[in-house]
């Protein structure tokens, strides 16, 4: 699970436009006044400063606004209401905390203790919670926490998942009724790159592992927002190419192939999850990340953003 996440930090992908806009022209990094995000508001990740990884707002695929400035920030996630943005961030320790701040860039609050490390941080459809992970030395957790960081509680217990000291868990997202999460999860002690999915209720505490997507070692699930389905990372076995995006309903049926990229990482659905936006690698892993968007059923591949724009690990449309 720790090869997924350092995966994740460095890999070039890409993150973040309309699915109704033509390609962009170059991004701009200077700060203006902001407006307030529409439905088709996109933050991502990139290092067009040069001075790290920092998190950037578009409303339009043509312009940009720079919302942090320095350090590594990564992982944005809106609110439902698109009024915050949760988001990873490094700190002095070395360890990444839980950070929101406005949609303009305005309130960063750290939200998370430094003792710890934190990632992936991802709200609740009723903007009540954010769900996230936390990593120790020997393990990796879900937690929940309410939006200002005060009362914190871990899903992943003993007590209701069979062999929990086995197990580690990682890259959390809810149900659209907000009543399950869905992690990756794999077993201490063997091979890293061997996942599967998961989803914990928080009603019944039922623990129901997807296994039969276990070949495809699935990681970076995300729920829809409309329907009972998830799109997802995986690699089908001697594949000669990278991972790919995939989409199976959430008994882990229906399961169709969506991208046949060299590598595709980084799925996120559109607001009416009649999209899925996702970062891409042309021909080799020293190519420049693109975004690219594609209809929820693998059809109408489009490039996102210029040519220019190096837009780097993660992103929320």
């Amino acid at each position: 699970m720790k090869t997924i996440y350092l995966f994740l930090f460095l890999v070039f992908v890409a993150t973040g436009c309309s699915a109704c806009k033509d390609n962009a022209s170059l991004i701009s990094s200077e700060i203006g006044k902001i407006i307030e995000p529409n439905k088709e508001s996109i933050v991502y990740v990139s290092t067009q400063t040069q001075r790290g990884f920092e998190i950037y707002l578009t409303h339009d695929a043509r312009s940009s606004h720079l919302l942090t400035w320095g350090g590594f920030s990564l992982a944005p996630d809106w609110s439902p209401d698109k009024r915050w943005i949760t988001y990873e961030r490094g700190v002095g320790t070395g360890k990444l905390q839980i950070w929101k701040m406005r949609y303009d860039g305005s309130g960063k609050k750290m939200l998370t203790r430094p003792e710890h490390n934190s990632q992936v941080p991802r709200w609740s459809p009723d903007g009540r919670f954010i769900a996230f992970t936390r990593m120790t030395e020997d393990r990796s957790d879900i937690f929940i926490m309410d939006t200002s960081g005060n009362s914190v509680r871990q899903i992943t217990t003993p007590m209701n998942i069979p062999a929990w000291n086995e197990l580690i868990f990682g890259l959390p997202d809810w149900s659209r009724d907000g009543e399950k999460i869905i992690c990756t999860v794999s077993r201490i002690g063997r091979i890293e790159d061997e996942t599967s999915l998961a989803i914990i209720s928080l009603v019944s505490s039922d623990f129901v592992v997807l296994s039969s997507l276990d070949s495809l070692q699935p990681v970076y699930p995300r729920w829809s927002p409309a329907r009972d389905e998830i799109a997802f990372v995986g690699r089908a076995p001697n594949d000669t190419k990278g991972p790919q995006i995939y989409r199976a309903n959430i008994g882990g049926q229906n399961l169709k192939q969506l991208s046949d990229a060299f590598l595709a990482r980084e799925p996120d659905w559109s607001w009416d999850g009649e999209w899925i936006i996702y970062s891409r690698l042309g021909k080799s892993i020293q190519d420049p990340p693109e975004l690219w968007v594609m209809n929820r059923d693998g059809t109408h591949h489009r490039k996102l953003l210029g040519d220019s724009v190096n837009a780097y690990v993660y992103g929320n449309w």
